[in-house]
């Protein structure tokens, strides 16, 4: 299977190149989401990944699972695109999925963050599950930062996402911010129902 994503994914490239008469380094990952495995195709291809959870880019990020803020629907007010545009990455240097691998699609029981020093109060640090019903991160003051978020709540077979934001310290209307997330399958591990 992994041989035909990857001839998939070169014959697209081939196909753009010859509409378009350009090479591009970007692969947009269907719905923006992705595995463990398919990154590692991508890796391989010298692609960077485009995701679809939220966030901004920076130093810190995954160049294999670049963050969007999506601008459609409920999310195309100008409101929603100035807090986009003024977003400044969490610096998270460090993540480690507690309770289940990302390659089992299980739900998963923790998400452990490790973050860097920046302008930003660490103690007002918020979590939310892409519902917006709000986690409880636990904060150890101490550096590097480690944040421990409970994933509490059912989680159904389909796409999850947890996103943690903070507001800048000295910028008013500015917010760092990091998203994470992961597949679960049906309990018969299956992707669709029958």
């Amino acid at each position: 299977m992994k041989a035909r994503v990857k001839a998939d994914i070169k014959m697209a490239a081939a196909r753009i190149n010859n509409e378009i008469g350009s090479d591009s380094s970007l692969f947009a990952y269907p719905y923006g989401e992705y595995s463990q495995s398919l990154k590692a195709i991508v890796r391989s291809l010298g692609y960077y990944g485009i995701a679809q959870q939220s966030g901004a880019i920076g130093a810190h990020s995954d160049f294999l699972a670049i963050p969007r803020f999506p601008m459609a629907a409920g999310y195309a007010d100008l409101e929603r695109f100035a807090i986009a545009v003024n977003s400044r990455p969490l610096p998270v240097t460090a993540v480690s999925v507690i309770g289940s691998d990302e390659e089992s699609y299980r739900p998963i029981k923790r998400l452990e963050l490790t973050l860097a020093a920046a302008d930003y109060p660490a103690h007002q640090l918020g979590c939310y599950r892409a519902s917006g019903t709000p986690l409880a991160p636990t904060i150890i003051t101490k550096q590097p930062l480690p944040v421990s978020v409970a994933v509490s709540g059912t989680q159904t077979a389909g796409r999850h996402k947890i996103n943690c934001t903070v507001a800048a310290s000295n910028t008013p209307g500015v917010f760092y911010w990091y998203s994470h997330q992961w597949i679960v399958k049906h309990s018969n591990d299956r992707w669709y129902r029958e």
